[in-house]
């Protein structure tokens, strides 16, 4: 799996970290209620184990750089501080750094850990300009969405949720 090497710590312990918050009050409902009515709200997922650890390839690790790898690798972090993209054929496959489904609307994430980041990472897009985005929630979406939903990354108000451990 070729992953940020911030994403590895998150993974050793099986929890996302609760730095951050949700970017909406809708967003907070979601992730305060039906989230942790449905068994989620702890960002909890089960640990890696030690021996799949060697599979891992941080995008930083000469594995990495010795692999004949067709796409470009995009640091877009925001949502998490380890977020990565993949730039291939002039589409940008974003995961969490934009996103296009309920609950949150003008493709701001539900959770961003920094605005500041996240809004960065948004311009860094913008400047790559893929044809479209394909998002890790939702259906693909052209990439002019964000220029004109730059105003509400701007404004990301984040609501914290409380860790429970």
């Amino acid at each position: 799996m070729i992953l940020h090497p911030k994403a590895v710590p998150g993974l050793r312990k099986g929890q996302n970290s609760f730095e951050g918050g949700c970017s909406s009050y809708s967003a907070y409902l979601f992730c305060a209620i039906l989230l942790r009515l449905f068994g989620h709200g702890d960002h909890r997922y089960p640990p890696i184990r030690d021996e799949f650890l060697g599979r891992l390839v941080p995008i930083d690790s000469e594995a990495f750089r010795a692999l004949d790898f067709p796409y470009t690798i995009v640091e877009t972090p925001g949502h998490t501080a380890d977020h990565i993209s993949l730039l291939a054929d002039g589409v940008l496959f974003c995961g969490d750094a934009a996103m296009n489904s309920f609950p949150t609307g003008k493709r701001i994430k539900i959770w961003v850990e920094g605005p500041q980041a996240y809004r960065q990472s948004w311009e860094t897009i913008l400047r790559l300009s893929p044809a479209a985005l394909y998002p890790g929630h939702g259906k693909p979406f052209p990439t002019s969405d964000l220029k004109k939903y730059l105003h509400a990354a701007d404004a990301i108000r984040l609501y914290p949720l409380k860790n429970k451990e």
